[in-house]
């Protein structure tokens, strides 16, 4: 991979954490790296259950809005969720 392909690589994962998780910025590729799978499935079950189209009459937004953040959210846990566990896989088989 080319040093611009892993530069936006890691502004996706970024992007997908501060999604996840309510933060704007700060964290760096290296602080995300040792997040947990169990803390990002929680982070996950927060935010989709906040974001669920069937909520959209709840919080007064369209349940198209509601579905297109269901799946914004859907897609970060997904990222996040592999990156995570790649680079565990690679820990794991280093040891």
């Amino acid at each position: 991979m080319n040093r611009k392909s892993k530069i936006i690589e890691n502004e996706e994962i970024l992007n997908a954490f501060y999604l996840l998780f309510d933060l704007d910025s700060a964290t760096s590729i290296d602080f995300v790296d040792h997040i947990k799978i169990d803390e990002i499935k929680n982070a996950y079950r927060r935010k989709a259950l906040e974001t669920h189209p069937d909520r959209a009459r709840y919080f007064n937004v369209s349940e198209l809005e509601m579905s297109e953040r269901f799946k914004e959210i859907n897609l970060a846990y997904e990222k996040l969720s592999a990156f995570t566990m790649s680079n565990s896989s690679l820990f794991h088989h280093n040891e």
